[in-house]
C-alpha cells in the first residue's frame, strides 16, 4: 500500500513539474472599475501592466418588457492589446439586437 502512495505522490510531482510555465511576466491589473445601475446599465473598464485594456458599456433597450426572454442588451465597447509586431490592435464594437458588430482596422471590411 505504501508502495502505490509512493508511486502517486511521484506521478503527481511529475505532472506539477511538467506543466508549461508561463513565458516572461505575469501581467498585473493597473485598472478595474465597474458600476451597476439600479436600471440595469452598467459600464466596467479594465486595464492591465500587458497592454490589454477592455471596456464596456450596456443598457435594456426595452425596459418596458416584462418578458425577460424578449428584453435586449445594448452594448458597446472597445478592447485593444499590442500584437505580436508591438502593433496595437483595436477593436470596437456594437451588440445588439443586430447582432455583435465589430470595427478595426484589422478586420476585413464589407
Amino acid at each position: 500500500m505504501k508502495f502505490a502512495v509512493a508511486i502517486a505522490l511521484i506521478a503527481v510531482v511529475g505532472v506539477v513539474a511538467a506543466a508549461p510555465k508561463p513565458e516572461g511576466p505575469v501581467a498585473t491589473i493597473l485598472k478595474s472599475d465597474h458600476d451597476i445601475k439600479e436600471d440595469g446599465s452598467f459600464a466596467f473598464v479594465s486595464e492591465t501592466s500587458d497592454g490589454i485594456s477592455v471596456s464596456q458599456s450596456g443598457k435594456l433597450t426595452n425596459p418596458q418588457e416584462q418578458d425577460q426572454e424578449k428584453q435586449i442588451y445594448a452594448l458597446t465597447g472597445e478592447f485593444s492589446y499590442p500584437g505580436e509586431n508591438g502593433q496595437i490592435i483595436k477593436v470596437t464594437y456594437v451588440a445588439d439586437e443586430n447582432g455583435f458588430q465589430p470595427k478595426g482596422d484589422h478586420l476585413p471590411q464589407v
